[in-house]
């Protein structure tokens, strides 16, 4: 299995939505390609190597990467929305929707997570080894 490790570099004042940090976007891609990927910070769309070092060994498909976040994610959301196949490994706490409307692949949290975790699951595993908020595995109000 290949790993991509994302170490945050800052936790932005304004919250970061990342639903392109996921093995499916990174699949096929290199590390320099990687660290292209769009991210939203407000209103402005930026660089995940604006918010992240990215180091790692890159995959040609979704699942046989492995995306390590090194550090606490607290004002990032979305992580993982959408995600298919492949794992991602959170070390810390992440923010709002990780495993939003997920179809496969796992998702694990050593630390806490916000709301919406895991909202419109259809398939994956994800496990959230702190604390989690309201709406957990939930649908759409």
């Amino acid at each position: 299995m290949s790993e991509i490790i994302l170490t945050p570099k800052e936790q932005p004042q304004v919250p970061l939505e990342a639903p392109n940090i996921k093995p499916d976007v990174f699949a096929g891609k290199t590390i320099d390609e990687i660290k292209e990927v769009e991210i939203n910070y407000g209103n402005d769309i930026v660089k995940l190597s604006d918010f992240f070092d990215v180091e790692g060994t890159p995959g040609e498909t979704a699942g046989e990467i492995k995306i390590i976040i090194d550090g606490d994610v607290s004002n990032t959301k979305r992580i993982g929305q959408e995600m298919t196949a492949g794992e991602i490994l959170v070390k810390g706490n992440v923010s709002m929707y990780v495993g939003l409307e997920m179809k496969g692949g796992k998702i694990t949290v050593q630390g806490d997570a916000t709301v919406w975790a895991g909202q419109n699951m259809r398939g994956g595993e994800l496990e959230i080894m702190g604390d989690a908020g309201d709406y957990v595995g939930s649908s759409y109000r």
